[in-house]
């Protein structure tokens, strides 16, 4: 890093419940590679709550509950956004998806712009392709810069990484150091 780079203010947060979750460790894994290639660059503030905002409601626009002021205040003072993502069904995770909606509603007052986004999946046999083809240009849309390759799509990622970041699969780590890299870059480029 250099002298006149601050540091970037990131939000990291995993959209599985699951203790132990690949995704989880698919995220940390990054926190570790990018402390290894610009140590200092990236400040990371791990978000382990979204599981307590309360379930979308266009109702509760109008006098937001406090975690979810919070919630968007986090975002808001984020340069990049670290997401470890599981695919159900094709898609985000129930939790995903409502995390995204209250930061992108109501309509006109988002918060979720010009941020580097990078999303890591690990899922089943697909890995999680399905759910990155679906929410990057959903993302992308509101204004943000979605770090897409190399994609980080882990089948079977139980098995290869746990939820600590810990593996012995040199092609999963090379894979996530060159999104750790991009990630960099497109912020230093911002």
């Amino acid at each position: 890093m250099t002298t006149n780079t601050p540091p970037f203010r990131t939000v990291a947060f995993s959209g599985s419940l699951r203790a132990g979750s690949s995704n989880l460790g698919l995220l940390k894994l990054a926190v570790r590679i990018a402390d290894e290639i610009a140590p200092g660059e990236l400040q990371i503030e791990w978000v382990d709550w979204i599981d307590q905002l309360p379930w979308y409601n266009p109702d509760l626009e109008t006098e937001l509950p406090e975690i979810v002021v919070r919630w968007r205040a986090t975002i808001v003072g984020a340069d990049a956004i670290l997401i470890g993502m599981p695919e159900y069904n094709f898609g985000p995770s129930a939790l995903t998806k409502n995390a995204i909606d209250w930061l992108t509603r109501p309509v006109g007052a988002h918060v979720m712009t010009g941020k580097v986004i990078a999303l890591f999946t690990s899922g089943g046999k697909g890995g999680g392709t399905k759910v990155q083809e679906a929410l990057a240009p959903i993302l992308g849309w509101f204004g943000n810069t979605v770090v897409t390759e190399p994609a980080v799509t882990i089948a079977q990622g139980a098995t290869k990484i746990d939820g600590e970041g810990n593996t012995d699969d040199a092609d999963l780590v090379a894979t996530v150091r060159a999104k750790t890299e991009h990630v960099l870059e497109a912020l230093r480029n911002r």
